[in-house]
């Protein structure tokens, strides 16, 4: 669909893990995308922190940044949005259920020809998370999918 946003609310705590992937084409300038969560509406606090590190093929690079209102996929790389190309993420969200944890987060996004990042995200909370919000500044156009990983 083509929105500024997708909300999955009323997650189920019977999983281990979330896996929230898919594709998101842009229009113009760069393609970022925040991620936030919650239990029983997002975290919009500055509860979240990040570990970053990227590449395009010619240069790479890292960054850390902490008190942040979201954990952003793909905040130091800044790849051109794209129109005709997707960019592909993939977010494993761990012990999102367990009460006595704070979250941790493993991001991954990519552009063939851009580049690529891989992020460690942590949201400052033990609550369980019932809420997921994947937002940008600008509509955006793609596909958006939430997994739940039962217990081996």
């Amino acid at each position: 669909s083509n929105a500024a946003s997708v909300d999955f609310s009323s997650i189920s705590g019977t999983y281990t893990d979330l896996i929230l992937q898919g594709y998101l084409y842009g229009a113009s300038g760069n393609l970022v995308a925040n991620l936030q969560l919650g239990n029983g509406s997002v975290d919009t606090g500055s509860n979240y922190s990040e570990t970053e590190l990227y590449g395009t093929g010619t240069s790479a690079g890292s960054q850390r940044l902490s008190s942040q209102a979201d954990i952003n996929i793909g905040r130091a790389l800044g790849i051109g949005a794209s129109s005709t190309d997707p960019h592909f993420f993939k977010v494993h969200i761990m012990s999102y259920a367990n009460t006595n944890v704070y979250k941790t987060v493993l991001l991954e996004m990519g552009r063939a020809g851009a580049g690529v990042t891989r992020e460690v995200g942590l949201w400052r909370s033990t609550s369980a998370i019932t809420n997921v919000k994947l937002s940008a500044p600008v509509n955006l156009t793609g596909v958006a999918s939430l997994y739940g990983i039962l217990a081996a």
